[in-house]
């Protein structure tokens, strides 16, 4: 066998590919005993270059010498060499898309000249095969404006206009106050007292001690008012007290101005006259219960899937998902910050967990959807969804913009759309029942000045690449197979 033939012989790895569970498999390699040989030199003469033994020049130590010397860091050397250069290379010749860092579940007796067996876990993204979306029956409810939610959105525009004004009346809920407060609890050691100069808060805010809110109450600009309170057991501030004496002097009481639902609060939001503003919350409204509808639809279809196509997903992808999440929100504050958040940080991380892996799984079954539907996307189908209400807000139209600029953007952009078309197709193909119809007040986005702007896309950005870079470090510590 010529030179070329050898090594490229030694390029490839026979692996056998074992099932572990729905996203672990096992791999099983052989390194031939070549390669074992060159592991073993070149960890030698990395120790040999630094070696110092009496009667020898540095560097000049004969290799057979240093392999009996330093016998187990040569032995080592040659191991973390052999697993770096052979498990990723398994790794790739089977075509599975790993994630996560591999682990190496046990390797053989390593000596020169002897071929050494390994077998590595890996997690691995799914493959995961969809039935049950043909001929489908689904109940929701039905979200639809009524008076309520239209009356409760009018109000909302005219509270946006609103302005606060200085009052002489006594305080009342909701006002705002400036006051200096003292707060003495008795028995003095459970509570240190609480103390504040010109606090502007306002009557009711559940930050701010209790007996505060309850004391200023009916109060006047310029009041004096000294009064004690017994603790209730829910008391936030002074729970294990079991007195407070509240000392406050008021300075500044506001009122919020709200205008008139008339011609003039209109013409002031930028339409015509009072009707013109109906008619733009009506059609606003009516928007709103759409996108709700449409939401609603969306998640009942995907999770009904994920109910009748069970399978596991990497719980290192998951680990990513959050990882990523608690950066964005927490990146930014410095490393002590980071750690005196640690046990609420360790809280929150159980829900994120819970919430990334049913958005992992609601966006593999997507995936799979839309392979098996064969759905395509075209540039048009690009421009038109980043043009279409699917995408919330004019600066995530101008991020996916320039994303469909960038080639590895485009590529991304395109498996988003075609995952939305995928999901559209889905939701057209159910037979839907209504079950009861429901108002949009009380919902978390009944609120929105004009519509949600937090609507959710449901087509879902994944958040995860398929194509994934592996951690370099990998576990070796063992027992021998």
């Amino acid at each position: 066998m010529t030179a070329i033939a050898t090594a490229a012989a030694a390029a490839e790895l026979s692996c056998v590919v074992e099932e572990v569970s729905g996203a672990k498999r096992r791999i099983r390699f052989t390194i031939p005993g070549q390669a074992v040989n060159s592991a073993f030199t070149s960890s030698a003469a990395r120790i040999a270059a630094k070696a110092r033994l009496p009667g020898f020049r540095p560097g000049k130590v004969p290799p057979s010498l240093i392999e009996r010397q330093y016998a187990a860091d040569v032995r080592r050397g040659a191991l973390d060499k052999l697993l770096e250069d052979h498990v990723f290379k398994a790794i790739s010749q089977t075509a599975l898309r790993a994630v996560g860092r591999p682990e190496v579940e046990s390797f053989s007796d390593l000596a020169r000249g002897q071929d050494m067996q390994v077998a590595i876990i890996i997690e691995i993204i799914p493959e995961v095969t969809v039935v049950g979306y043909q001929d489908l029956t689904l109940t929701v409810d039905a979200f639809a404006a009524d008076e309520h939610d239209f009356e409760h959105a009018l109000e909302e525009k005219a509270r946006k206009q609103a302005q606060w004004a200085p009052v002489t009346e006594n305080a009342q809920d909701g006002d705002e106050v400036v006051a200096d407060f003292a707060l003495v609890a008795t028995p003095m050691e459970s509570a240190k007292p609480y103390i504040e100069s010109d606090k502007r808060f306002v009557i009711g805010d559940s930050r701010i001690p209790m007996q505060v809110n309850e004391a200023v109450r009916g109060a006047k600009p310029g009041d004096e008012i000294a009064r004690n309170f017994a603790v209730t057991p829910d008391d936030a501030h002074f729970s294990a007290s079991e007195a407070v004496h509240v000392s406050l002097k008021v300075h500044e009481i506001q009122r919020m101005d709200v205008p008139a639902v008339d011609d003039e609060l209109a013409k002031d939001l930028g339409h015509a006259d009072l009707a013109a503003l109906r008619a733009a919350i009506d059609q606003d409204l009516q928007a709103q219960a759409a996108r709700k509808n449409r939401d609603q639809r969306q998640m009942k279809v995907l999770d009904h899937l994920l109910s009748v196509n069970p399978f596991d997903v990497p719980a290192a992808l998951v680990e990513t998902l959050v990882d990523d999440q608690i950066s964005q929100m927490f990146g930014h504050l410095d490393a002590k910050t980071q750690r005196s958040l640690g046990r609420f940080l360790d809280g929150m991380r159980t829900d994120m967990r819970r919430d990334a892996e049913l958005a992992l799984r609601r966006s593999l079954v997507l995936d799979a959807v839309a392979k098996q539907l064969q759905v395509q996307a075209s540039d048009e189908d690009l421009q038109a969804y980043i043009d279409s209400d699917a995408v919330p807000s004019d600066a995530d139209r101008k991020t996916l913009q320039n994303q469909l600029a960038q080639e590895g953007g485009k590529h991304d952009l395109t498996q988003r759309v075609i995952n939305h078309k995928a999901l559209e197709q889905l939701v057209a193909s159910v037979t839907w029942t209504v079950d009861k119809t429901v108002a949009l007040h009380g919902s978390h986005d009944a609120d929105s000045d004009e519509g949600d702007d937090h609507d959710h896309d449901h087509d879902h950005d994944h958040g995860h690449s398929h194509d994934h870079d592996h951690d370099h470090d990998h576990a070796h510590g063992h027992s021998h197979a």
